[in-house]
């Protein structure tokens, strides 16, 4: 029995809706909801994911003016679970090329922000200094880093049910790996739910 546990993009990422020939955004999760139920009917599929997760879902699928039917089908085939974090033991490794991660991210930031002071002194538009100062601020501290809580603990609660995780976040996944932890994309998780279920068809096919 596969077990996943889903980080907020797996069901809000934009390229789902492509996928399943969609323009609404509680379409595609809707389509994904169908294709998740019939992995856990017909194989036994299970999934998972922390409280404040489920919440940012729901908050955009609210925002997205969602069927109120829609929004209540995430409690039906997505279970909450928080991680124990008192109890996981991480190796001490994975933390310390972390925090030298962190270092040299705040260390390129630094030098980010060095650039644009110099290049505000020389003058032109104030707003558009800030923008860009913003802009590659973000690109050199953020990107592909984990960076909230909700991540970490969506990460740790794959770790402790030995999950899938899914998520298309690259600083999320690239601490699962550390850590063990399967990371597939949104993409990769419909493609898996189907194929098992193409397989499990044939199967069935064949035994009759």
């Amino acid at each position: 029995m596969m077990k996943f546990v889903l980080d907020t993009s797996a069901l809000t990422d934009p390229r789902l809706r492509k996928r399943f020939q969609v323009s609404e955004l509680w379409e595609a999760v809707d389509k994904c909801l169908d294709l998740m139920a019939l992995g856990r009917v017909r194989l036994g599929f299970t999934y998972y994911t922390t409280p404040s997760v489920l919440k940012e879902i729901k908050g955009f699928l609210e925002r997205s003016s969602s069927p109120s039917e829609v929004v209540a089908r995430l409690n039906v085939w997505l279970t909450p679970a928080t991680p124990s974090l008192n109890d996981l033991k991480i190796p001490a490794l994975v933390f310390l090329e972390y925090v030298e991660e962190v270092r040299r991210r705040l260390d390129k930031g630094l030098r980010v922000a060095e650039e644009s002071t110099r290049k505000a002194f020389s003058g032109g538009d104030v707003g558009e200094h800030i923008r860009n100062l913003r802009e590659k601020y973000r690109e050199s501290t953020r990107k592909g880093l984990l960076d909230s809580v909700a991540d970490l603990e969506a990460v740790m609660l794959a770790y402790q049910m030995s999950a899938v995780l899914v998520s298309n976040d690259e600083g999320l996944c690239k601490m699962a790996r550390k850590l063990g932890v399967t990371c597939i994309d949104p993409l990769t998780f419909v493609h898996t739910i189907e194929e098992y279920l193409r397989l499990s068809k044939r199967g069935a096919e064949g035994q009759t």
